[in-house]
């Protein structure tokens, strides 16, 4: 994030601020979330184990990592809106790039440029683990 709001001329705090990102992610407190949720805490772990790894495996042949889990579908299987979700687990909502690059005074572009910068491990597409020839690796071989 420091990269990035170099490369953009703005404070690190700035582009926090404007992505809606807390300074540290904060890892979700399952208990309660289980509460909140009407199940248990071992259930709502198994749902999220299980929906991390379809989403790995639709991934096949896209880099080791599988991703977040699908909110939409455990929001439904939980009954809630995944807004509600995603709020009862802590997981902040996607930023809006176009407020946060008019708060920042910067156009969308340069704020995502500077955003896909601040991960140099990621290739082409935003793929981890992926050279700029698509296979896995760093692209040199």
């Amino acid at each position: 994030m420091t990269n990035a709001a170099a490369q953009l001329g703005v404070s690190e705090e700035a582009l926090r601020s404007a992505l809606g990102m807390a300074e540290r992610p904060q890892r979700p407190d399952l208990a309660t979330a289980a509460t909140q949720l009407g199940t248990t805490e071992d259930e709502l772990r198994t749902s999220l184990r299980n929906q991390m790894q379809a989403h790995r495996q639709a991934r096949q042949g896209q880099g080791p990592h599988g991703g977040p889990p699908d909110f939409t579908a455990l929001a439904q299987q939980y009954g809630v809106s995944e807004a509600e979700f995603r709020q009862i687990m802590g997981v902040p909502n996607r930023p809006d790039l176009a407020a946060a690059a008019a708060q920042l005074g910067v156009s969308e572009e340069a704020l995502q440029g500077a955003l896909r910068s601040a991960h140099p491990g990621r290739g082409p597409n935003g793929n981890p683990g992926r050279g700029p020839s698509g296979n896995p690796g760093r692209g040199s071989r």
